[in-house]
């Protein structure tokens, strides 16, 4: 009887063996699967990670805007002498600004608005900065150059030489192609972190560069009898060659917004529309004794624009978020116009010490 107990409990002590793992195993498992977790946290925290990082460039992009440097290979002229110009985006009235040629003794590359042919127009036309004021605001421009960006020449000469070839290995001479093929080359870790553009009176606006592009722009041609310098390739009639790139900086729209704001009053100053003493203009027709000098916004409105009125005619509006903007406007008994660069030109009634919109929105004096 003894005997057949104790058979019948090494049975049973060898039946239970397989079902019990050795504790290193167990533990080793364990491991295993918090490891398996960690992997797949530290998965998720990158993703996260990544996708806050693509939201910050994202969110940076859009509160950029445009300062365009074109690079101008003059292939038709022995020696592919090269040229340069600034070019940025506008509101309202004007379509762009542009440098016109650097470094040229020439009337015709003096610097120029793209005034809108009307309002609502996707037509302009140029209107130039003429005598002094035209040739301080080239000169600051051209200093911008000099000072911060002269030194990348032969970088810009590579990337041209590249892009050139790539055009010659295509053939292609539709320029509205001409972007699908070079396409656009992130250059932002090898061009200057900022431009600093300095006016007449001395005062700098920082230009910080978020971002750099560069790409080809231009397509020019010549009867195949004639040479063009630099890569170039026919089609049996006409010889073709990249003749034109633009090396684009996104940089923070609060810094542009003071390039143009400088802008605006040149091109006010020299057509006349500003009394600006520090810009030499005659003296204000406005009638100052109105009381209409001062800032005035809409106390019972949310994310209302504000708007100061100056005794020398010109003004500042402040739109919801902060950015700002300047006017000139003329007074006619009691009713106040605005003038460019307003989007469409807005007046004002005053009534009983108070100034009443185009919007029907009453505007208390602060």
């Amino acid at each position: 009887m003894k005997k057949a107990c104790f058979l019948i409990t090494i049975i049973l002590s060898l039946s239970l063996l397989p079902a019990c793992a050795p504790s290193a195993d167990i533990s080793q498992t364990s491991d295993t699967a918090k490891e398996q977790e960690n992997v797949a946290d530290d998965s998720v925290d990158a993703e996260e990670t990544q996708a806050e990082l693509d939201e910050a460039v994202q969110t940076e992009q859009e509160d950029c805007e445009r300062l365009v440097f074109y690079v101008i290979h003059s292939v038709r002229e022995q020696g592919n002498p090269v040229k340069y110009y600034f070019s940025l985006d506008l509101d309202n009235d004007y379509n762009g600004f542009g440098t016109g040629i650097l470094f040229l003794d020439d009337g015709y590359q003096r610097p120029y608005w793209l005034k809108k042919d009307s309002p609502d127009s996707t037509t302009s036309s140029p209107v130039h900065l003429d005598g002094d004021i035209g040739e301080s605001v080239q000169k600051s421009f051209e200093e911008m150059y000099t000072e911060d960006l002269s030194k990348y020449d032969d970088f810009f000469e590579e990337i041209y030489n590249k892009i050139a070839e790539e055009v010659v290995n295509s053939q292609c001479h539709d320029w509205k192609e001409l972007s699908k093929i070079t396409g656009s080359i992130d250059v932002t870790d090898s061009v200057p972190k900022e431009l600093v553009f300095e006016t007449e009176s001395g005062e700098t606006i920082q230009l910080p560069i978020v971002s750099a592009n560069i790409s080809g722009d231009m397509i020019d041609s010549v009867p195949i009898e004639f040479e063009l310098e630099g890569p170039s390739w026919d089609d049996g009639e006409k010889r073709y060659g990249l003749s034109k790139m633009i090396i684009e900086f996104n940089v923070p729209k609060g810094s542009m917004d003071s390039l143009q704001e400088y802008l605006t009053k040149q091109i006010q100053a020299s057509s006349g529309t500003v009394s600006d003493p520090d810009l030499g203009m005659k003296e204000s027709d406005n009638d100052t004794d109105s009381g209409i000098i001062g800032t005035w916004y809409d106390p019972d409105g949310n994310d209302t624009t504000e708007y100061s009125f100056y005794e020398d005619g010109t003004g500042e509006l402040e739109k919801p978020g902060g950015k700002k903007s300047s006017f000139s406007y003329t007074l006619d008994g009691d009713t106040i116009q605005l003038q460019r660069p307003v989007p469409r030109p807005e007046s004002f009634t005053m009534s009983g010490g108070n100034i009443t919109g185009n919007n029907g929105v009453v505007f208390i004096k602060r």
